[in-house]
């Protein structure tokens, strides 16, 4: 049985997500429960990392890839606009779920505005994801580590990933 090792994500400073031109009509329920959710699905992000570093690492390439340059395809992969607007789509009715009574009463020029913010905050939030994922990888070349996220907290309304 191979010995794994496991590397988190840390450092990352604190990231004030609910302030990303808040609309002033969200109350800290739905900003909290939005940046939970957030964490919870970027979560997921880091589960696919390994098998697609694998699926990339068994082709050949013309011309050949060095071992850095496979790394940054595999994030580039697990980070799509594709992804981010799944994430941002699925958040976005999970959260419609949550607070049905409140979104029933809004007109669609609010609601497409909130559906925006939450977008852009997956957006931003997986940005940062990406370029501390990015940073951690260069700092460990042996990369036959599955990489995991340890947890995310929240500090006065502010997303921090520990």
């Amino acid at each position: 049985m191979t010995e794994q090792q496991y590397h988190t994500i840390t450092s990352l400073d604190y990231e004030n997500i609910s302030e990303l031109d808040a609309p002033n009509y969200l109350n800290n329920d739905f900003k909290n429960s939005m940046e939970i959710l957030i964490a919870k699905h970027i979560g997921t992000i880091s589960k696919n990392y390994q098998t697609e570093l694998d699926r990339l690492s068994s082709y050949t390439y013309y011309p050949p890839m060095d071992a850095k340059q496979i790394r940054d395809l595999t994030i580039a992969n697990i980070t799509t606009e594709e992804i981010k607007r799944h994430l941002a789509e699925k958040i976005y009715k999970e959260l419609e779920i949550m607070f049905e009574t409140t979104v029933m009463k809004w007109n669609s020029i609010v609601q497409a505005t909130t559906k925006r913010y939450v977008t852009t905050s997956v957006e931003q939030s997986i940005d940062i994801f990406r370029k501390q994922l990015s940073k951690t990888i260069q700092n460990d070349e042996n990369q036959a580590n599955n990489i995991i996220l340890q947890r995310f907290i929240l500090v006065n309304n502010q997303l921090k990933l520990v």
